[in-house]
Protein backbone atom coordinates (compact mmCIF):
# COMPACT_ATOMS: atom_id res chain seq x y z
CA UNK A 1 0.00 0.00 0.00
CA UNK A 2 1.52 3.43 -0.83
CA UNK A 3 1.18 6.26 1.47
CA UNK A 4 -0.66 8.43 -0.68
CA UNK A 5 -2.96 7.16 -3.51
CA UNK A 6 -5.77 9.71 -5.73
CA UNK A 7 -8.06 7.53 -3.99
CA UNK A 8 -6.64 8.58 -0.47
CA UNK A 9 -6.58 12.28 -1.53
CA UNK A 10 -9.72 12.22 -2.65
CA UNK A 11 -11.05 10.69 1.08
CA UNK A 12 -8.54 13.55 2.30
CA UNK A 13 -9.90 16.70 0.99
CA UNK A 14 -13.32 15.69 1.98
CA UNK A 15 -12.32 15.18 5.70
CA UNK A 16 -10.29 18.38 5.41
CA UNK A 17 -13.61 19.45 4.55
CA UNK A 18 -15.22 18.35 7.90
CA UNK A 19 -12.52 20.46 9.28
CA UNK A 20 -13.61 23.49 7.40
CA UNK A 21 -17.54 23.20 8.45
CA UNK A 22 -16.52 22.30 11.93
CA UNK A 23 -14.57 25.85 12.46
CA UNK A 24 -17.24 28.01 10.84
CA UNK A 25 -19.83 26.21 12.40
CA UNK A 26 -17.84 27.01 15.72
CA UNK A 27 -17.00 31.02 14.62
CA UNK A 28 -20.62 31.27 13.91
CA UNK A 29 -21.94 30.32 16.98
CA UNK A 30 -19.24 32.71 18.47
CA UNK A 31 -20.59 35.29 16.32
CA UNK A 32 -24.08 34.87 17.09
CA UNK A 33 -23.78 34.26 21.38
CA UNK A 34 -20.20 36.45 21.55
CA UNK A 35 -21.80 39.64 20.10
CA UNK A 36 -25.23 40.16 21.96
CA UNK A 37 -22.98 39.40 25.70
CA UNK A 38 -20.67 41.86 24.27
CA UNK A 39 -22.96 44.21 24.27
CA UNK A 40 -24.99 43.79 27.14
CA UNK A 41 -21.40 43.45 29.14
CA UNK A 42 -20.99 46.86 27.85
CA UNK A 43 -24.28 47.87 28.78
CA UNK A 44 -22.72 48.03 32.54
CA UNK A 45 -24.67 46.64 35.83
CA UNK A 46 -25.72 43.86 37.37
CA UNK A 47 -25.95 42.26 33.96
CA UNK A 48 -22.34 43.02 32.92
CA UNK A 49 -20.95 41.49 36.30
CA UNK A 50 -23.20 37.96 35.22
CA UNK A 51 -21.60 38.04 31.26
CA UNK A 52 -18.22 38.77 32.51
CA UNK A 53 -18.98 35.21 34.48
CA UNK A 54 -20.50 33.59 31.51
CA UNK A 55 -17.32 34.63 29.52
CA UNK A 56 -14.98 33.72 31.98
CA UNK A 57 -16.11 30.30 32.28
CA UNK A 58 -16.43 29.81 28.55
CA UNK A 59 -12.92 30.69 28.31
CA UNK A 60 -11.55 28.33 31.13
CA UNK A 61 -13.87 25.37 29.77
CA UNK A 62 -11.33 22.56 28.58
CA UNK A 63 -12.51 21.83 25.01
CA UNK A 64 -11.28 17.91 25.19
CA UNK A 65 -13.68 17.52 28.47
CA UNK A 66 -16.42 19.67 27.21
CA UNK A 67 -16.51 18.01 24.33
CA UNK A 68 -17.07 14.07 25.94
CA UNK A 69 -19.45 15.92 28.30
CA UNK A 70 -21.41 17.27 24.82
CA UNK A 71 -21.33 14.20 23.01
CA UNK A 72 -22.27 12.13 26.39
CA UNK A 73 -25.51 14.39 26.67
CA UNK A 74 -26.39 14.03 22.88
CA UNK A 75 -26.34 10.66 23.08
CA UNK A 76 -28.59 10.25 25.78
CA UNK A 77 -30.73 12.77 24.18
CA UNK A 78 -30.84 10.85 20.79
CA UNK A 79 -31.63 7.93 19.82
CA UNK A 80 -28.44 5.48 19.12
CA UNK A 81 -30.14 4.17 15.86
CA UNK A 82 -31.68 7.10 14.83
CA UNK A 83 -29.75 8.23 11.37
CA UNK A 84 -28.81 11.73 13.54
CA UNK A 85 -27.12 9.74 15.78
CA UNK A 86 -23.92 9.59 13.27
CA UNK A 87 -23.95 13.67 13.56
CA UNK A 88 -23.80 13.75 17.64
CA UNK A 89 -19.67 13.68 17.61
CA UNK A 90 -19.18 16.55 15.26
CA UNK A 91 -22.00 18.39 16.46
CA UNK A 92 -20.54 17.71 20.02
CA UNK A 93 -17.45 19.18 18.67
CA UNK A 94 -18.94 22.33 17.56
CA UNK A 95 -20.05 22.95 20.90
CA UNK A 96 -16.80 22.39 22.43
CA UNK A 97 -15.00 24.60 20.12
CA UNK A 98 -17.89 27.18 20.47
CA UNK A 99 -16.93 27.94 24.31
CA UNK A 100 -13.54 29.46 22.61
CA UNK A 101 -15.07 31.63 20.10
CA UNK A 102 -17.64 33.11 21.66
CA UNK A 103 -15.14 34.39 24.46
CA UNK A 104 -12.88 35.99 21.78
CA UNK A 105 -16.14 37.24 20.12
CA UNK A 106 -17.13 38.18 23.24
CA UNK A 107 -14.04 39.76 24.67
CA UNK A 108 -13.08 41.21 21.12
CA UNK A 109 -16.26 43.45 20.84
CA UNK A 110 -16.19 44.12 24.38
CA UNK A 111 -13.01 46.56 23.53
CA UNK A 112 -14.75 47.27 20.16
CA UNK A 113 -17.73 48.78 21.94
CA UNK A 114 -15.53 50.54 24.44
CA UNK A 115 -13.93 52.08 22.19
CA UNK A 116 -16.24 53.19 19.88
CA UNK A 117 -19.61 52.69 21.30
CA UNK A 118 -21.27 50.99 18.81
CA UNK A 119 -20.75 48.76 15.84
CA UNK A 120 -19.32 50.70 13.41
CA UNK A 121 -17.74 50.31 9.81
CA UNK A 122 -14.01 50.82 11.78
CA UNK A 123 -15.50 48.73 14.48
CA UNK A 124 -16.58 45.96 11.89
CA UNK A 125 -13.00 46.59 9.94
CA UNK A 126 -10.52 46.01 12.65
CA UNK A 127 -13.02 42.87 13.88
CA UNK A 128 -12.32 41.08 10.53
CA UNK A 129 -9.09 39.96 10.80
CA UNK A 130 -9.39 38.80 14.41
CA UNK A 131 -12.23 36.79 13.74
CA UNK A 132 -10.08 35.51 10.30
CA UNK A 133 -7.34 34.26 12.95
CA UNK A 134 -9.72 32.73 15.58
CA UNK A 135 -11.09 31.06 12.38
CA UNK A 136 -7.85 29.70 11.62
CA UNK A 137 -7.28 28.03 15.45
CA UNK A 138 -10.72 26.85 15.01
CA UNK A 139 -9.94 25.00 12.07
CA UNK A 140 -6.51 23.61 13.91
CA UNK A 141 -8.06 22.89 16.93
CA UNK A 142 -10.99 20.20 14.86
CA UNK A 143 -8.14 17.74 14.95
CA UNK A 144 -9.03 17.14 18.96
CA UNK A 145 -12.49 15.31 17.10
CA UNK A 146 -10.46 12.33 16.32
CA UNK A 147 -11.04 11.11 20.03
CA UNK A 148 -14.40 10.71 19.84
CA UNK A 149 -14.75 9.43 16.35
CA UNK A 150 -15.50 12.53 14.11
CA UNK A 151 -13.65 11.77 10.71
CA UNK A 152 -12.15 14.50 9.64
CA UNK A 153 -8.28 14.64 8.39
CA UNK A 154 -5.94 13.71 11.06
CA UNK A 155 -8.65 11.06 11.78
CA UNK A 156 -8.21 10.02 8.15
CA UNK A 157 -4.77 10.05 8.37
CA UNK A 158 -4.45 8.12 11.53
CA UNK A 159 -6.45 5.72 10.14
CA UNK A 160 -4.24 5.21 6.72
CA UNK A 161 -1.68 4.81 9.00
CA UNK A 162 -2.68 2.04 10.75
CA UNK A 163 -3.50 0.22 7.94
CA UNK A 164 0.26 0.37 6.28
CA UNK A 165 2.69 -2.29 7.23
CA UNK A 166 5.66 -0.19 6.54
CA UNK A 167 7.06 2.09 8.60
CA UNK A 168 8.71 4.17 5.61
CA UNK A 169 5.06 4.37 4.05
CA UNK A 170 3.84 5.73 7.58
CA UNK A 171 6.82 8.33 7.71
CA UNK A 172 5.96 9.62 4.75
CA UNK A 173 2.32 9.73 5.01
CA UNK A 174 2.68 11.72 8.22
CA UNK A 175 5.08 13.90 6.18
CA UNK A 176 2.68 14.74 3.30
CA UNK A 177 -0.34 15.76 5.77
CA UNK A 178 2.36 18.04 7.71
CA UNK A 179 3.29 19.79 4.33
CA UNK A 180 -0.13 20.01 3.57
CA UNK A 181 -1.56 21.51 6.95
CA UNK A 182 1.94 24.04 6.79
CA UNK A 183 0.59 25.25 3.64
CA UNK A 184 -2.33 25.80 4.15
CA UNK A 185 -1.82 27.70 7.37
CA UNK A 186 0.62 29.84 6.04
CA UNK A 187 -1.63 30.60 2.98
CA UNK A 188 -4.41 31.48 5.37
CA UNK A 189 -1.88 33.30 7.69
CA UNK A 190 0.00 35.15 4.78
CA UNK A 191 -3.52 36.53 3.42
CA UNK A 192 -5.00 37.44 7.05
CA UNK A 193 -1.66 39.71 6.77
CA UNK A 194 -2.69 41.04 3.63
CA UNK A 195 -6.30 41.99 4.68
CA UNK A 196 -5.13 43.56 7.87
CA UNK A 197 -2.86 45.87 6.34
CA UNK A 198 -5.51 46.82 3.30
CA UNK A 199 -8.12 47.45 6.02
CA UNK A 200 -5.64 49.60 7.95
CA UNK A 201 -4.87 51.41 4.85
CA UNK A 202 -8.27 52.02 4.26
CA UNK A 203 -9.11 53.20 7.55
CA UNK A 204 -6.07 55.68 8.24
Amino acid sequence: MSAIDMAFAFDFIQAFYVNILVGFASLLVGLALGIPLAYAAYSGGLIASLVGAIVGLLRASPVFVFMFLCLNILTQMIDGGSSTAIFAPVIALILALSCYSIAVVADTWLDLFKRYGAMTRESIMLAIPIHSRTFVILVMSTSVGAAIGVREAVTLTLARGDAMSSRQDQIELVLVVLLFFVVFFSIAKYLIVLLTRKLNKKSG
